[in-house]
């Protein structure tokens, strides 16, 4: 069975994501490529900073740059600086194997990584000013 992307077929863009079982059915079923889930993940608004529309999650070795973005952008409303959390596998390798669910990434936004030392991360689009009629 061939996957196909709906939204990439719309937009005359190669759809065919990949084979599934069972793979002597010729018929094709839908699903959706990395750049139309990412576009659909950043309309969404985020549970845990509501009023945000942009996340900037600093490394944890920069404080620095976190004092100075939060300087900079913390009064702004729609805008959330935080520290990067997120560590190492800290439970070693033997747990890892068992359990499947940490394997996988829990993160549902993967937000675009600069090398100064912080991730974007996009909650909704911004609204698009209507065509003057």
């Amino acid at each position: 069975m061939r996957v196909v992307c709906p939204w990439c077929r719309e937009e005359g863009r190669p759809a065919f994501l990949h084979e599934r079982e069972p793979l002597d059915d010729p018929a094709e079923t839908s699903g959706i490529c990395p750049r139309h889930k990412e576009d659909i993940l950043s309309a969404l608004p985020s549970r845990s900073f509501p009023d945000a529309r942009l996340l900037l999650v600093v490394e944890a070795g920069e404080p620095d740059l976190y004092a100075h973005l939060v300087k900079r952008l913390g009064a702004l409303k729609e805008v959330a600086v935080i520290v990067e959390r997120r560590r190492g596998d800290r439970r070693g390798r033997v747990a890892e194997i068992s359990d499947d669910r940490r394997r996988a990434q829990r993160r549902l936004r993967r937000g675009e990584i600069y090398a100064l030392g912080y991730t974007l991360i996009r909650f909704r689009r911004p609204s698009r000013p209507s065509p003057v009629a």
